[in-house]
């Protein structure tokens, strides 16, 4: 895991504090940089103000804008809607889940960080 990616913009949408700030710490040692957002509503007004997201990493269950609420919003808006999303969940029918919203990697908690990253190298274009 130390082969360094031409920098690339991962978006970490994560309710959990200590998992968003792990995986954050994570990629950044693997040479992403790297938003972080609390809630969906916080995503999409990072997206919407700076476009250059590489990827994004997406839990679904969140308070406010879950991660359903927060695809659908990302799949209307034709700048944002290319992104790909790599779902990050626990939910039992995840792989389901993710197909339906349209994600390129789905990562059913709990995943290894290699795992991520290995993820993460083969869809952030």
């Amino acid at each position: 895991m130390n082969e360094r990616p031409i920098s690339r913009k991962i978006l970490i949408v994560e309710d959990d504090s200590r998992l968003r700030g792990g995986l954050g710490e994570l990629l950044r040692q693997n040479g992403y940089e790297v938003v972080a957002a609390a809630t969906g509503e916080q995503a999409m007004s990072h997206l919407r103000s700076d476009r250059r997201t590489d990827l994004i990493v997406l839990d679904l269950r969140m308070p406010g804008m879950n991660g359903w609420q927060f695809r659908s919003e990302q799949r209307r808006d034709t700048a944002l809607a290319s992104i790909p999303v790599i779902v990050a969940t626990a939910d039992w029918n995840a792989e389901s889940e993710a197909q339906t919203l349209g994600a390129v990697c789905c990562l059913k908690k709990p995943y290894t960080p290699r795992q991520l990253v290995e993820s993460i190298r083969r869809f952030a274009a």
